[in-house]
């Protein structure tokens, strides 16, 4: 498996936009969500969800299973093939998390300073997060292909515990043992232990 990109597949542009694209509505959920609601002409009485989470948590899920797809393709193992697409759904969650970024000049007027600052701090969290998968994305797709992948490092500790053997390969191999040991014992009764028995002499005794 090839797990760089040495050549620009011409395919990958449009790819690229649709990623783009996809990236441009994590990062103004609601906005989208809102824009989407009023073109379907969808009362906010009859919508079935009325939340802008809906989109961050569909974005978020896709793109844990794209890492973790891509993962198992790079050659990793489940257990680290899921830690990484775990944390890349959490960081999908803070990249893709409803905030008004387009009413950002409006922080300066929160009137408590530890609020104020909790919503710089929640907002810079969410860029930086939203601009490390689109690096993820840019570099698969551009450069280093599987690459991108393997060198992610996974942070859960579950992700570089050894694999414990499968659990049908033990029976397997005891299911084996023993057709073997009765095929013995079939071609060569002599081996085998006879029951032990009473003499009628020593029973008369």
């Amino acid at each position: 498996m090839d797990k760089t990109r040495n050549s620009l597949d011409l395919w990958r542009i449009p790819i690229l936009a649709l990623w783009m694209a996809f990236f441009a509505v994590g990062l103004y959920p609601e906005w989208v969500y809102d824009q989407a609601r009023e073109l379907g002409q969808v009362a906010v009485q009859r919508a079935l969800v009325n939340s802008a989470w809906l989109v961050s948590l569909a974005w978020a899920g896709y793109m844990g299973w794209f890492t973790l797809a891509r993962s198992r393709e790079a050659g990793d193992s489940h257990a680290s093939a899921s830690a990484k697409g775990v944390q890349i759904l959490l960081l999908g969650l803070t990249a893709f998390m409803p905030l008004r970024l387009e009413n950002l000049a409006e922080i300066q007027y929160i009137p408590v300073p530890a609020y104020r600052w909790i919503f710089y701090g929640t907002v810079g969290a969410k860029v930086i997060a939203w601009l490390y998968l689109v690096i993820v994305i840019l570099r698969y797709y551009l450069f280093s292909g599987y690459k991108t992948f393997i060198d992610m490092p996974a942070l859960f500790p579950s992700a570089h515990e050894p694999e414990a053997p499968c659990a049908d390969q033990d029976g397997l191999h005891t299911a084996t043992h023993g057709v073997a040991d009765a095929e013995r014992h079939i071609d060569n009764p002599s081996k085998t232990e006879a029951p032990a028995t009473i003499d009628s002499a020593e029973k008369e005794r």
